[in-house]
């Protein structure tokens, strides 16, 4: 395997541009994919770690779990590839920094940020892989500012369905919770404390226990309070609870799922969205906070009339005085309920919140409004499972919406909006298992409608097609906009449209072509109908027009045409008879008479040609040009299959272009010859070739110059080589030498490569060619450049 370099090519496939970076299992390299016709990143194994089979097995086991994340937050992975040129993984290339060089300083930008990879980890989670490893370093940025989490890979731990396999810590110190520092299986939980370890550093601008972190320090040391973010401005105290009960020592005290964390930060980011702060915005005076909610398509319009953003006055330092307060202190109040007192709740009273719900939505109504208070952790429970259903909700409504729904959902969507909208209310009462139980109806009633689009699409296609041939304009036109709506882009319901589109100008050249074939015009029919099939060139009616026309003045010249060819064949023109009797053959397919005629024609030329094709071959066989000769009397075969002596000419000439090119390959790899079963096979090939009696010039030359070299390569030559003593030398194919300050040894002539090792020092490589009869110049053999 050689080593990773600019300009080198693996696989003949990949060309290495530059390094993109190092990790503890190997490197990162920036590639150009010919096959792809794109730039990829190889995550390249270190030549030793491939070396082992079990390092290889489990980077195969990785890319093939990972391969299975399809997500917009996740750098995708291409292919695995474990070969002699080595073992690496082929993924999407990202043009842009890491998040580390990313230079967010504003807490609303870190929070956006972080959201992503809350999309991205929580996709991963679902897919049973924990990635136990995310620092800035492993997330990228491109220039849309769209970020993506990556390196899943060799220093990940996967809990599988039935069991968890721990396969190595992994991971960078700062970010490692106490559990994972302590070798334990992988858990989302470990995900959960490096995410909150990433959101303090983004905050502070520092890693961790910094300068000096130790596993001292991230078992037992509590990380010092934040108060204000990279940009000097004050961090909520949502924010702040939340990062600090995700770096809590004790699995059980963190969030319990990415769907927690999320809920917090998306509290955070609707009172100070990203776009809107001072940062971003330059505007000291105010901020304009909008109101959140459920667009429907028939209510946009109107809400964009009517819905005016709120602003109102904020300080110096780009917090509202009052009533960002106020709202900071509901914020804070959820988030206690959320991060700190569910775990506790449910660590104590796990059937509160596990155990299902029986009761009927009217029944649970009843209880809710004749109950005085509620617990707030009770209530911040229902609202996570509503939460995590109406953003299911969500995503699926979104999905159906660029689909077009409205073109074919019918009552069933209108249905499903009025559930979603009924739910809607409830959650903004705060009714959450009122708002759960209409989400829930509406999101079962639009799944069912996504599962139906792929057979909405395929009816819509059918339709269609036989409103064109109903010859119905309009309808046809409708279906195939419902089709474009569930898939844009589709080329048969893109071609359906435009066929329909067009259909009132093809009727109208249609009406015109029959008029003109009536009246046996037939140059006017003929041009009316080709200019239909310019705009519709599947419309069969055309087609068969045309096909008349064509016949009914083909046919006028079959006469012609036969007479023309028994006129050729009496002046033995067999090149003119038989080009007449095809041209009758095409205007009446299968008139005997013709057929028979074509027949005799092309059996006096076959006869010719066979005749030609073998005088070729005898003149390519008394050249030696064995190749030419092959290819004369396959075309004999390829003519008459039952000519013996043809064949066997056609096997002698291939064994002596086998011979030729086995002489031929054996003469060049006179390099090799050192290698006792390339001898042996060079000296059969030798043995072969002289048994071929009275060979021709070419063949004497190639048997005279293979039996030199085999007798020069039997003779071993005196190669000496100088090092160090402190140089680990290897000649590849022939042995280790060892440390040594001189040494003479014997060699066959041929092409070899020695490598110089030293613990400390980069490697040397020497290649060098041991040539008979000639004198070898002393080798020198000694690492000397310190790593």
């Amino acid at each position: 395997m050689q080593q990773p370099a600019p300009g080198l090519m693996l696989l003949e496939r990949f060309m290495l541009v530059r390094e993109l970076g190092q990790g503890g299992m190997g490197s990162v390299w920036l590639a150009d994919d010919r096959q792809l016709g794109e730039r990829v990143a190889l995550k390249i194994l270190d030549a030793q770690l491939a070396s082992s089979t079990e390092f290889i097995a489990l980077l195969r086991e990785e890319s093939r779990k990972v391969s299975q994340l399809v997500h917009p937050n996740i750098i995708r992975v291409h292919e695995f590839f474990a070969t002699d040129e080595g073992c690496f993984i082929s993924l999407q290339y990202i043009d842009g920094p890491t998040l580390g060089h990313r230079g967010l300083r504003a807490f609303p930008d870190i929070v956006e940020c972080v959201l992503s990879l809350c999309d991205a980890l929580e996709h991963a989670h679902r897919s049973g892989i924990i990635h136990r490893d995310i620092k800035p370093a492993n997330v990228l940025c491109d220039s849309a500012g769209h970020y993506y989490l990556t390196d899943f890979g060799i220093a990940s731990t996967v809990p599988d369905s039935a069991q968890v396999i721990r396969i190595r810590g992994g991971g960078s110190l700062p970010s490692m919770s106490p559990q994972q520092l302590d070798g334990e299986p992988a858990s989302v939980a470990d995900d959960i404390y490096a995410l909150g370890a990433l959101l303090y550093e983004l905050l502070s601008g520092s890693p961790l226990f910094h300068p000096q972190p130790t596993p001292q320090r991230v078992r037992e040391e509590r990380p010092s309070a934040l108060t204000v973010d990279k940009a000097g401005r004050e961090i909520p105290a949502a924010l702040l609870l939340l990062v600090m009960s995700m770096l809590d020592k004790r699995p059980g005290r963190r969030p319990a799922g990415i769907a927690a964390v999320r809920s917090v930060l998306q509290e955070v980011r609707a009172d100070y969205p990203a776009e809107r702060t001072n940062e971003t915005r330059g505007d000291t005076d105010a901020t304009v906070i909008q109101p959140r909610r459920r667009v429907s398509s028939d209510s946009a319009t109107q809400q964009n009339k009517t819905a005016q953003p709120v602003r109102i006055q904020v300080d110096k330092r780009g917090l509202p005085p009052q009533m960002v307060l106020a709202a900071l202190g509901v914020l804070v109040v959820i988030a206690i309920g959320v991060v700190f007192l569910l775990p506790s709740l449910v660590e104590q009273r796990g059937a509160l919140v596990t155990k299902p719900d029986i009761r009927t939505v009217p029944e649970q109504q009843e209880q809710a409004n004749n109950a005085v208070t509620i617990d707030p952790a009770i209530l911040a429970a229902q609202r996570v499972r509503a939460d995590e259903v109406l953003g299911e909700l969500l995503a699926v409504e979104e999905q159906l919406r660029s689909i077009g729904i409205e073109r074919w959902g019918g009552e069933d969507w209108s249905e499903a909006r009025q559930l979603a909208e009924t739910g809607d209310v409830a959650y903004r009462e705060r009714d959450y298992l009122a708002a759960l139980s209409s989400h829930r109806q509406a999101l079962d009633r639009m799944r069912l409608l996504e599962s139906q689009a792929p057979e909405v699409f395929a009816r819509a296609l059918r339709d269609g097609d036989k409103a064109l041939l109903a010859h119905n304009q309009n309808g046809a036109v409708h279906q195939f906009e419902i089709a474009l709506s569930i898939q844009p882009g589709h080329p048969d319901a893109q071609h359906g449209l435009q066929r329909a589109l067009r259909l009132d100008r093809v009727l109208a050249f249609m009406d015109k072509a029959a008029q003109a074939e009536r009246s046996s015009d037939w140059q006017a029919a003929e041009s009316l109908y080709r200019q239909a099939l310019g705009l519709d060139a599947d419309w069969l009616a055309a087609t068969q027009g045309l096909g008349r026309i064509r016949e009914a003045v083909a046919v006028a010249g079959f006469e012609s045409q036969l007479a023309a060819g028994f006129s050729a064949v009496q002046r033995q023109d067999y090149t003119r008879a038989r080009q007449a009797f095809s041209a009758a053959l095409k205007i009446r397919p299968g008139d005997a008479t013709a057929l028979e005629a074509l027949r005799q024609v092309d059996a006096d030329l076959e006869l010719k040609k066979i005749v030609a094709l073998r005088l070729a071959a005898r003149t390519a066989e008394n050249g030696e040009h064995w190749p030419e000769a092959v290819r004369n009397y396959t075309e004999i075969l390829a003519i008459d299959p039952q000519i013996e002596v043809v064949s066997r000419d056609l096997q002698r000439a291939q064994k002596r272009v086998q011979l030729a090119d086995d002489l031929s390959h054996a003469i060049a790899d006179v390099d090799r010859f050192y290698e006792d079963k390339i001898v042996q096979q060079a000296t059969a090939i030798l043995m072969t070739a002289q048994s071929i009696p009275a060979p021709g010039p070419v063949l004497t030359e190639q048997i005279a110059r293979l039996d030199s070299l085999l007798k020069l390569a039997a003779t071993p030559v005196p190669v000496r080589f100088v090092s160090d003593n402190l140089t680990d030398v290897v000649i590849y194919k022939v042995g280790r030498l060892g440390l040594f300050t001189a040494r003479t040894i014997d060699l066959k002539p041929g092409l070899y490569q020695a490598v110089g090792t030293r613990d400390g020092y980069r490697d040397v490589r020497r290649s060098f060619r041991v040539v008979a009869d000639g004198t070898m110049t002393p080798l020198a053999l000694s690492c000397e450049e310190p790593i």
